[in-house]
């Protein structure tokens, strides 16, 4: 019998040093160890993972709680210690991701679960795990980075896809609409002039003798008279009109729904204010020709 009783605690012991050993071998797999305060002793239990997380050794005396929450980032210990007295104290778990700083100095992220264990209205103990959450708060950092970069490269896709529309349809000296733009724009407010039953009118405007004005004073200064009648013909016309740049020195104005009379003291305005452009150190003054179509 005693023989007996002998092998059957030896079978014990190795069975329990064999669940020890594997729970040991999946905590460092998993970077996950556990630990337990006794209130009534103030004793704190840790598993071996945990000495591995908080790269202590062996003969570390992790009852030391004061020492442990130092170990915690600044801004976090406050945080740690507060949940771990609350659940003392209160019976209230916790669960917590924070940083934290290991005795050799390793910037660790970490996720700890404390539970209280309540006997009557008395918390006997708190039990929990903490575990490594490095390389996932890692990979997180870097999905959010990408995440970023990849915004950043569709704000800059969505302004160069505006950029090349605005190209496509305007003239890049004046910023009128080009003559691409007009001839599909006119043939579409035609279209809607005879489903409406709407007049529309077109004002053509030419600046007179421009290519005497060129070679006396040079393309650069006749650019600046183009962008000047450029700015000139946006500042004059309604949200609905359609000013552009038919090529040259010659300009279209598209104006959908106006009467002749409002159009013609428009143009005649035009060219009255045109009029009155002066270019610096030049003394010949650019003049319009301005004619309307009525449909």
């Amino acid at each position: 019998d005693l023989a007996w009783d002998i092998t059957g605690r030896k079978r014990a012991e190795l069975a329990l040093q064999k669940s020890e050993s594997l729970l040991n071998e999946t905590q460092v797999l998993s970077k996950v160890g556990g630990w337990e305060y006794d209130s009534a002793t103030k004793k704190m239990t840790w598993t071996r993972e945990v000495y591995h997380i908080y790269g202590v050794p062996d003969d570390y005396d992790p009852s030391d709680l004061v020492r442990n929450f130092c170990l915690f980032a600044p801004d976090d210990r406050a945080v740690m210690e507060e949940a771990f007295y609350l659940a003392l104290n209160a019976g209230k778990a916790f669960d917590l991701e924070l940083r934290f700083t290991t005795t050799e100095g390793k910037q660790l992220w970490v996720h700890t679960i404390g539970h209280p264990v309540i006997s009557g209205e008395r918390v006997d103990k708190v039990t929990g795990n903490i575990m490594d959450i490095t390389a996932n708060k890692l990979a997180e950092e870097n999905l959010r980075q990408l995440n970023t970069q990849l915004a950043q490269q569709l704000v800059a896709n969505e302004a160069l896809q505006a950029l090349l529309i605005e190209q496509s349809t305007h003239d890049a000296l004046t910023g009128l609409f080009n003559r691409r733009y007009m001839d599909d724009s006119l043939e579409r407010e035609l279209a809607r002039a005879n489903r409406g039953g709407y007049p529309i009118i077109v004002i053509l405007i030419d600046i007179a003798h421009f290519k005497l004005f060129n070679d006396r004073h040079g393309h650069a200064a006749g650019d600046q008279v183009l962008m000047a009648l450029g700015a000139l013909l946006r500042a004059a016309v309604r949200e609905s009109d359609i000013p552009c740049r038919y090529g040259g020195e010659e300009f279209v104005i598209i104006l959908p729904e106006a009467n002749l009379k409002d159009a013609f003291s428009r143009a005649e305005r035009i060219r009255e204010n045109f009029s009155l452009i002066r270019m610096d150190a030049i003394d010949l003054v650019p003049t319009l020709s301005v004619g309307l179509a009525v449909y």
